[in-house]
């Protein structure tokens, strides 16, 4: 920081402090920082804040979502994606990795659209506290440009390390899925809500085409499904309903 003294019109010195350009960089650097630790505690406080109690009083309707919520924020997802998407400069109102943690969770309770999930997040926003409005959420995705993309997939791969890490270190190691009493290592199972409907139908040269589509509820996003033609083998896929 200078000084600088200029002779005023009726004889006395006018003194101005002059800051240099580099400690105006590290005051605005500690302000933004200052704003981001703010907007931290905000976004994880309603986690510490959370209680069970009985009684009628203080319902929500979408009890689901305080709970996946919950989930993201307990294993460090949500953070992982907000440091993803961090800018220099820039300190939004809403915190971006919880604006798309929470459209996640919408779209896993079954909503279709930005502006239906966040309808179904207000719905819980007496626990949820800080929800994001449909233009927050549509900026929020606006903003992901390739390079955003690219910072979220490695997050997003970070996570599932750390979290297959986490199950694999229990005592008794990881929970594969048991079937009449024997382990089904290596295996991934999708427990769904759905049925199973069958149709038929006559292929291009004639043959007979079996097909089974595997119909999941609402609240589900990802069904299997099965193609099986007149000789050849079952070749599963996945299908987003």
């Amino acid at each position: 920081m200078t000084r600088s003294s200029t002779i005023q019109g009726n004889g006395t010195f006018e003194v101005k402090r002059r800051t240099s350009a580099r400690l105006r960089k590290k005051i605005k650097r500690a302000s933004q920082l200052r704003r981001r630790r703010s907007l931290e505690r905000r976004t994880a406080g309603w986690a510490r804040s959370l209680e069970l109690t009985g009684g009628a009083s203080g319902l929500i309707a979408a009890a689901g979502a305080p709970l996946l919520r919950l989930l993201a924020e307990s294993s460090g997802l949500r953070a992982g994606l907000s440091k993803a998407l961090a800018r220099p400069g820039f300190v939004p109102g809403h915190d971006r990795g919880q604006v798309l943690t929470d459209v996640a969770v919408a779209l896993g309770l079954g909503a279709t659209s930005v502006a239906g999930a966040v309808q179904v997040l207000q719905q819980s926003q007496a626990v949820l506290e800080m929800v994001a409005s449909c233009p927050t959420a549509w900026r929020a995705f606006e903003e992901l440009d390739a390079a955003a993309m690219a910072r979220l997939a490695a997050a997003r791969a970070a996570h599932r390390r750390g979290i297959w890490a986490r199950l694999a270190a229990r005592p008794g190691g990881f929970p594969w899925v048991e079937v009449a009493g024997q382990t089904w290592a290596g295996w991934i199972v999708l427990d769904v809500d759905a049925s199973l409907v069958e149709s038929h139908s006559q292929g291009r040269r004639g043959a007979h085409v079996q097909e089974t589509r595997l119909r999941a509820a609402p609240d589900r996003g990802v069904g299997g499904q099965h193609r099986r033609g007149s000789g050849g083998a079952a070749a599963p896929r996945q299908r987003r309903q």
